[in-house]
């Protein structure tokens, strides 16, 4: 999340809990960390993956009402849900300008991994864009509405949905949007999509990677770039910062379609520049939001002029040795590993080489 507000640059955003445990409990787990919450102070919280507004009413406002007082804040506000899904699809429009001969979306076959409240809307997007779909969907009840809603496009053909689950990774298709899981891409899943002929993956589901040092330089490596999630997904908190600042102060100094906008562009530069300097695009992305955040964290405590200019020497990279310190240690390990592996460059050179 902190890396998602580097993108758009928001005045206010969040943070995301995950509780593992029987699902049955989910009451009594709310109460207890919701009367914790309370104990600390305001929290101004919302529902998310697995959580709805009914159950935050039901278990945490007995327990947590000033937590709990915010819920109102997000009538006047935009669901976070759609803000992710039409940024996310203007990432899908910058994905396939990247690729060879900047090909229409509609033109392309996407798959796609669940359509929860963000993929539900991407899909039908993409719908409209005419794009070919694969989509894979655990919920039966998601599958018929979604079916229902989008008859003409399922009876045609446009749309087919994977009765296996895990068959998603052996479609052929141009692009592979992750709306669901997190740790699906494996050395076995790049594999398979690599047999079927991917040439991209992007989508707002977080931490793809199970390992997130090596995993990036193997994808990039084969072939098959991959978006960083924290670019492609900040449509979330965007929406939340906006129904926030409009909730309690009656306006937001953006709008919506200003940081969508800005998270296309932010995807075409790192996609550019990880071409350009043959570096995976996590490891471009990291580099970048890491620098970002440490400038926002020194300057916020002091201004002091030779921070100022030690930060300035580092990041016009004069002082190679200085930076190492400053921005890689206190990164992810293994992002930074120097330039570009392949001097004849990026992608290009990958796909001589598979070809």
């Amino acid at each position: 999340v902190a890396m998602k507000i580097q993108v758009v640059g928001t005045p206010c955003a969040g943070n995301k809990v995950a509780i593992y445990g029987n699902y049955e409990t989910v009451g009594p787990a709310l109460r207890s960390i919701f009367a914790a919450y309370e104990r600390m102070g305001l929290i101004i919280t919302s529902a998310d993956l697995g959580l709805s507004i009914d159950q935050l009413k039901q278990w945490a406002l007995p327990v947590a009402p000033t937590c709990l007082v915010p819920l109102g804040v997000y009538q006047k506000g935009i669901p976070s849900a759609l803000i992710t899904a039409n940024a996310a699809f203007a990432g899908l429009h910058a994905m396939a300008e990247c690729l060879e001969g900047s090909p229409e979306l509609g033109d392309l076959t996407v798959s796609l991994q669940g359509i929860g409240e963000v993929g539900f809307r991407m899909a039908e997007l993409k719908i409209a864009e005419g794009s070919k779909i694969f989509i894979t969907e655990a919920n039966s009840e998601t599958r018929a509405q979604f079916k229902y809603a989008n008859q003409t496009a399922c009876d045609s053909g446009q749309v087919h949905f994977l009765e296996d689950l895990d068959g998603i990774y052996d479609v052929r298709a141009d692009i592979f949007v992750p709306c669901a899981l997190r740790d699906i891409l494996t050395t076995e899943n790049l594999v398979r999509l690599k047999s079927a002929g991917l040439k991209m993956i992007g989508g707002p589901a977080n931490n793809l990677f199970p390992d997130q040092v090596s995993g990036p330089w193997q994808y990039h490596e084969a072939g098959i770039p991959v978006v960083p999630y924290e670019g492609i997904g900040a449509g979330g908190v965007t929406g939340v910062a906006y129904s926030i600042m409009t909730g309690i102060f009656g306006s937001a100094p953006f709008t919506p379609e200003e940081k969508i906008a800005m998270i296309r562009d932010y995807i075409t530069r790192v996609m550019g520049w990880s071409q350009k300097y043959d570096l995976p695009a996590q490891v471009v992305s990291d580099r970048i939001l890491f620098r970002r955040a440490l400038r926002r964290r020194i300057l916020q405590h002091s201004q002091a002029d030779q921070i100022i200019a030690k930060l300035r020497r580092a990041f016009a990279m004069d002082n190679p040795e200085f930076e190492s310190e400053l921005v890689c240690d206190l990164t992810k390990r293994g992002f930074f590993k120097g330039i570009g592996r392949f001097q004849s460059g990026g992608w290009g050179f990958l796909a001589t080489e598979v070809n």
